[in-house]
């Protein structure tokens, strides 16, 4: 099997939802490297399953060891939503995770990479994650590029909400 056969297969979801984008996968870092995978729709996103064994075998092409795949369709979901996704990174012990910050900013940079984000969206893109597992969370993200078009800057915010507190005696 190819390593972009392999990456498919670790979501567990349609090569043709893949192949009909027209988009790259590629391997994006803004700290922690995360393999982008475009997918045609919501429904394959929601489709995905983690075939874990696959992917614990994938490598990355930044230093340590791959952190994760993060799946998306810019299908329309809501009005302000750019992206759909999912993110799944067992070799860190995540299955799934239901808003992962650290992503997001790859994800924004990779949208505006292939022109999925105009100019005005840059500035607030809101990536839609979690939904699937019952645990949905708006990331939003702002990309700045320099005047060649590089990007400059990467800023990733959001809410959150307390779902848990404890104390550990030592």
């Amino acid at each position: 099997m190819s390593p972009l056969a392999d990456i498919i297969k670790s979501i567990g979801v349609d090569a043709a939802a893949v192949e009909t984008t027209g988009l790259p996968i590629e391997e994006v870092s803004c700290g922690n490297s995360f393999t982008i995978v475009p997918v045609a729709t919501r429904a394959a996103v929601d489709a995905g399953q983690a075939d874990l064994p696959v992917m614990r075998r994938l490598k990355s092409a930044f230093p340590g060891d791959h952190v994760g795949v993060l799946f998306f369709s810019a299908e329309k979901v809501d009005q302000d939503v750019l992206a759909y996704s999912r993110m799944f990174a067992p070799g860190v012990g995540i299955v799934e995770d239901p808003a992962t910050g650290s992503a997001a900013g790859p994800l924004g940079c990779y949208l505006v990479k292939h022109g999925l984000a105009d100019q005005a969206q840059m500035r607030e893109m809101v990536n839609l994650q979690g939904v699937a597992m019952g645990r949905a969370s708006r990331l939003h993200m702002r990309i700045t590029q320099d005047a060649a078009g590089a990007v400059a800057r990467v800023q990733v915010g959001g809410q959150s909400v307390k779902v848990g507190e404890g104390t550990i005696d030592l």
